[in-house]
């Protein structure tokens, strides 16, 4: 995942496990702290939160997340639920649009 500075991640739930590691840049987590390069973070099944992309670097996490991401609105509705057909779409159009041949993702 590539954010810019100041990005912010709405409020979502994750369906599955999440593992995560700070390559580049940094984040702000809902609960005040704040990951930097070589921080891992995971995050269990059915997990709450939200954070952002702090600091003047792009932030680079490498992220690995089991199931569904679920965006939130009030009292917890699900508003949007991103999968991985969702993420390999999203692929397929960067792909497309700067001009790289697609990889096999398995």
């Amino acid at each position: 995942m590539r954010l810019s500075p100041g990005t912010r991640l709405g409020l979502h739930r994750h369906t599955g496990e999440v593992h995560a590691l700070t390559l580049a840049g940094e984040r702000r987590l809902n609960d005040g702290r704040v990951v930097r390069p070589g921080d891992y973070i995971h995050e269990p099944a059915g997990n709450v939160d939200w954070w952002e992309a702090t600091g003047a670097e792009e932030l680079l996490v490498h992220v690995v997340v089991k199931g569904s991401v679920e965006y939130l609105g009030p009292h917890h509705t699900v508003l949007q639920r991103i999968g991985t057909a969702d993420r390999r779409a999203d692929y397929q159009r960067w792909c497309e649009a700067v001009g790289v041949v697609t990889r096999e993702l398995r």
